[in-house]
């Protein structure tokens, strides 16, 4: 098919570009936002039982399980889920 001098073929971009551009623009949003969950100051969690249980809530700076105490385990999951450097008190026990 022959073009005239005021015709151009314009061909649309490839599925693979769209989809570089859209996780590039992502990424670049997400580098934005920051994390999911707001910075904290440093914490100091003090363990209160030699129990091993999981947080609650594992980023709302409060190490306390479903009953309300401070397992090993509940400490480290809280200081993992912060950026800022926390201490963990261990009391003697076997753990």
């Amino acid at each position: 098919m022959a073009l005239g001098a005021d015709q151009a073929i314009i061909s649309r971009p490839s599925r693979r570009r769209v989809l570089t551009v859209a996780l590039a623009a992502v990424a670049i949003l997400a580098a934005l936002l920051g994390p999911a969950y707001p910075a904290r100051a440093s914490e100091t969690f003090v363990v209160t039982t030699t129990a091993d249980a999981p947080d609650a809530t594992s980023n709302d700076g409060l190490c306390a399980t479903g009953g309300g105490e401070c397992t090993l385990r509940a400490a480290v999951e809280q200081a993992n889920a912060s950026t800022a450097p926390d201490t963990i008190i261990v009391p003697a026990g076997q753990y």
